[in-house]
């Protein structure tokens, strides 16, 4: 299963050229960190420099992860993902290449601990529905509907 898109390797052999598909794998080895972490980089545009910039972490911090110098600590590597804005699933794998235990959960939508999520969502969905049916049959405009809507239903503030 992939879950990004696969960047393209350009590998010059002999005046010609082989290219070859790479990408980093979610169950990731524990020797893979730099390459993922230079994977999202590279998707997000962003130089070593960039990233130590935003992320509080030192360039030389940074390079020494990607070559395999160096393994940052748990919070570090968050806090590279997250400027990285790498999606969760990934920042699992990038945790898991430096040997550390995955933070977020992946559970399927029909697990029992998303019944509570999947309400929710339903629930949600059914009261746009009924706001975007009364907006229909009455004359006001949506955002004046809507509004006069959730001001009814908001509870009376207490002193």
């Amino acid at each position: 299963m992939r879950l990004y898109p696969e960047p393209t390797l350009v590998i010059h052999v002999n005046g010609g050229s082989l290219m070859r598909a790479m990408s980093p794998d979610a169950k990731a080895l524990p020797g893979d960190l730099g390459d993922l972490l230079r994977y999202w980089r590279d998707v997000r545009g962003m130089s070593q420099l960039d990233l130590s910039l935003e992320a509080g972490v030192s360039q030389r911090q940074i390079s020494f992860i990607e070559s395999g110098r160096s393994v940052p600590g748990r919070d570090t590597l968050l806090t590279l993902a997250q400027t990285l804005d790498v999606p969760l699933r990934e920042r699992n794998a990038l945790l898991l290449a430096a040997g550390y235990a995955p933070v977020y959960s992946e559970a399927p939508w029909d697990a029992q601990e998303m019944h509570s999520v999947t309400r929710c969502c339903t629930s949600s969905t059914q009261a746009l529905h009924v706001i975007s049916h009364a907006v229909r049959k009455s004359g006001a405009s949506t955002s004046t509907r809507a509004s006069s809507h959730c001001a009814r239903r908001r509870p009376a503030a207490t002193a």
